[in-house]
């Protein structure tokens, strides 16, 4: 029986394979941040859904999700039924707003994508 010889050729595979995995990645981050820059949304959440992976789901009264990609809710960030969010076109930052006793609305969280 003969052993097949080492080829430091098929090695290079390994950090190309990976390389092109982190370009990928880096690719599709930046194309949907350059989509979601521009957008305003601004929601008052009127329904929360928990799928059975604890990603979160945010709806206003007309059933409308809150629909800006890169933006997933995993945690807990303490948002309620009646709470604003809001992103500004220009802004990478999700805020989130509640009222308060005199009925404004301030800022109790913020998340960037």
């Amino acid at each position: 029986m003969s052993e097949k010889e080492f080829n430091p050729k098929r090695l290079i595979f390994i950090p190309i394979f990976f390389g092109s995995v982190l370009i990928f990645s880096y690719v599709s981050t930046c194309q949907s941040e350059r989509r979601n820059f521009p957008k305003y949304a601004s929601l008052v959440v009127a329904r929360i859904d928990t799928s059975e992976s604890m990603r979160k789901t945010y709806y206003d009264k007309s059933g409308k999700e809150l629909g800006l990609e890169g933006f997933t809710f995993t945690g807990d960030y303490g948002i309620r039924i009646g709470d604003s969010l809001v992103k500004r076109s220009g802004s990478d930052t999700l805020y989130f707003y509640r009222k308060d006793n005199s009925g404004h609305y301030i800022v109790f969280g913020q998340r960037t994508y």
